[in-house]
């Protein structure tokens, strides 16, 4: 979906792990390489801050010489249950996730652990 329609961003609005229970399957490699199919995935910088982190990808797909700079955004201050006391920490989030978004790249692809809750708030 991300090479299909040239989304440059995901955002990710759940931890992985929330409670002990799963939230969120880990669908990227945390260091090197690692081939999805056809994909092949590799990061090349992480960025971790108070709030949020910033994981950047190329993307390589088998049989075309190209390759693609995508950066995935996780929220992390978001409470397991409930909202965050204070708007400020998202608000930053959303600013820093519209400032690195070119204007030519594809929609952004959102998401959180059931797709009912924390990604309505991100409506652009």
């Amino acid at each position: 979906m991300v090479w299909e329609q040239r989304s440059y961003a995901i955002v990710m609005m759940t931890k992985l792990e929330e409670r002990t229970r799963i939230k969120c399957d880990q669908y990227w490699t945390s260091r090197g390489t690692e081939s999805y199919g056809v994909m092949h995935v590799t990061l090349t910088n992480y960025e971790e801050l108070a709030t949020y982190c910033i994981r950047t990808f190329t993307l390589q797909r088998t049989g075309y010489v190209e390759s693609r700079e995508v950066r995935q955004f996780q929220f992390t201050a978001w409470p397991d249950h409930g909202v965050p006391d204070h708007p400020t920490p998202f608000l930053m989030f959303l600013r820093r996730v519209r400032t690195m978004n070119p204007p030519e790249a594809g929609p952004l692809i959102i998401h959180c652990s059931a797709g009912v809750g924390m990604s309505q708030t991100l409506c652009f």
